[in-house]
C-alpha cells in the first residue's frame, strides 16, 4: 500500500438553499483510485472545478468521502481516532499564503506549527526568547534544538514584525 491510497474516492458537496436547507448535490470526485509511493512526486492537473483541490482536502482529511476510502500512510482518513496522525503525515499549503497566516506577528505565526505537534507554549516562548537574545547581539541566525528533536525554531530580524507585511518570498 502506498503513502497515499485512494479506491473508488467520491465526495459530494451539498447545495444549500438560503436557509442552509440541503437541496441537492454536486458530485466533485467520482470514483477515483490512486496509489502514490512514499517519496513519489505527483502532479495533479485539470482545469478549474475539476476536483484537484477536493482530492488534496482530503489526502490531510480536511474533507472526507462521501463514498470509497481515503488511506494516508495506512490510516483511514474517515477514522477520527486517526486525525492527528494522518495530519503529522501529510500537510497542506494553500494556493494563496494570505489565507494560510495565522498569528499576527511572525513570532506567533512561527509558534503556532510547534504548538500544533504538542510543544508546551511555554517552551515555545522560552526558545523565541533564546533566539531574539542572539539575533539582538548580532548573531544573524540563531537556531536551537529544544528537547523534541525534530523541531527547530528559527529567529531573524523579522521574528517581531506583522504577518501580512513580509514579502511573499519571506512567507514561502
Amino acid at each position: 500500500m502506498g503513502m497515499i491510497r485512494a479506491e473508488k474516492l467520491v465526495f459530494e458537496y451539498d447545495k444549500r438553499d438560503e436557509e442552509g436547507n440541503v437541496i441537492g448535490s454536486h458530485r466533485a470526485i467520482d470514483g477515483v483510485d490512486i496509489d502514490v509511493p512514499q517519496g513519489s512526486f505527483v502532479a495533479i492537473l485539470g482545469h478549474n472545478g475539476s476536483g484537484k483541490s477536493t482530492l488534496a482536502k482530503h489526502m490531510n482529511a480536511i474533507l472526507v468521502p462521501t463514498g470509497g476510502t481515503m488511506w494516508v500512510d495506512g490510516r483511514d482518513t474517515k477514522d477520527p481516532n486517526e486525525l492527528w496522525n494522518i495530519r503529522q503525515s501529510a500537510g497542506m499549503v494553500f494556493q494563496n499564503p494570505d489565507n494560510q497566516i495565522i498569528g499576527t506577528v511572525v513570532e506567533e505565526e512561527v509558534g503556532f506549527g510547534p504548538e500544533n505537534l504538542g510543544v508546551p507554549t511555554d517552551e515555545i516562548w522560552m526558545l523565541y526568547r533564546f533566539n531574539h537574545f542572539f539575533s539582538s547581539v548580532r548573531v544573524k541566525h540563531c537556531r536551537r534544538l529544544i528537547k523534541h528533536d525534530t523541531l527547530r525554531l528559527h529567529c531573524d530580524h523579522s521574528c517581531d514584525r506583522h504577518s501580512l507585511l513580509l514579502t511573499t518570498g519571506k512567507l514561502a
